[in-house]
């Protein structure tokens, strides 16, 4: 169990670094909180500058699955906290602390309800 919320944070992660380290190009045509926090870990994580649509839509579309793992709330805690970032490693323990966290959470829940049963 531990290894598969390691593995789930860990590619929320990359996902959300992988999106931002192309966004220059986009014209930043982003819509939304999530959107806003894929470009700012863009700009803290980014050695280049450079950045590409495709990357910060996948940033998003992590977002989203993190809220069906880590549920809404959990999300807007990690948006809300990049927004403030000042580093990239910052930025990453925003995420880490969470959507990390709330994955914790919700499987604590399945585990309890399943052992209430």
């Amino acid at each position: 169990m531990k290894k598969l919320v390691r593995a789930v944070v860990v590619i929320a992660i990359i996902g959300i670094v992988a999106s931002f380290l192309f966004r220059k190009k986009l014209g930043l045509a982003l819509a939304g909180p999530e959107g806003k926090a894929c470009a700012h870990v863009g700009e803290l994580c980014s050695s280049d500058g450079s950045d590409a649509k495709g990357d910060v839509d996948k940033c998003v579309d992590a977002m989203a699955e993190a809220k069906k793992i880590a549920g809404p709330k959990a999300v807007d805690q990690s948006v809300a906290c990049i927004h403030d970032a000042k580093t990239c490693s910052g930025a990453m323990g925003c995420v880490v602390g969470g959507v990390g966290v709330g994955t914790v959470k919700e499987m604590a829940k399945g585990v309890g309800d399943a052992v209430t049963r």
